[in-house]
């Protein structure tokens, strides 16, 4: 069996997402990367991207579930985002996520995705994504705000214009980020339904 450790996703509102994963791969600022157990500790602006969690076979998740409410003196599973009925004993569950930036932290704890908006593919419209991607078109206002911007504070202009990551969270509403957003939710469909490569 593969090692495992705890993977989270969370949002303002929610932990969208919190499971005993094999491993965990996503964008972040310097690139592609993938998290498996006993990585080093890290910490990482995420840009706009797709996240990947290798949920663990249901063996492996049934233990964790019982040493936690052993630990925990609770009966309430520790399962969150993932439908224990997709687990079965010998392979393991790819759950995407669409993350909207934000900042990936993995300690011996695990690994922890801290994003303003996060949406599993479970949730999300296919036919509602495309009419998004569509629906956006170069809006001179937000250009013009992302130039008043740079122009306002000289010091976020070098991280600006070198760090998509960076624009993905300092400039939500920028006419690139809500494109890349689009862009992402599809590529989360696409990757839950099996057609992704």
């Amino acid at each position: 069996m593969a090692k495992t450790f705890l993977a989270e996703v969370i949002t303002p509102e929610k932990v969208l997402l919190r499971a005993l994963a094999e491993d965990v791969t996503l964008k972040a600022e310097d690139g592609e990367i993938t998290f498996l157990a006993n990585h080093a500790d890290y910490l990482a602006a995420v840009d706009i991207t797709l996240a990947k969690i290798q949920v663990a076979n249901a063996t492996a998740v049934n233990e964790w579930v019982a040493s936690y409410n052993t630990e925990y003196k609770s009966s309430k599973s520790p399962l969150i985002g993932v439908d224990p009925e997709d687990l079965h004993a010998s392979d393991s569950l790819a759950v995407y996520v669409a993350v909207h930036g934000g900042f990936v932290h993995v300690t011996n704890g695990g690994v922890r995705l801290y994003s303003p908006v996060a949406e599993l593919a479970a949730i999300l419209d296919k036919d509602r994504a495309e009419a998004a991607l569509r629906n956006i078109s170069a809006d001179t206002e937000t250009s013009a705000a992302l130039s008043s911007d740079n122009a306002g504070n000289p010091q976020l202009s070098p991280l600006l214009s070198t760090s998509q990551a960076a624009r993905a969270i300092l400039l939500p509403e920028s006419h690139e980020s809500k494109k890349r957003r689009a862009e992402v939710r599809l590529a989360v469909l696409n990757a839950a339904s099996g057609s992704f490569q």
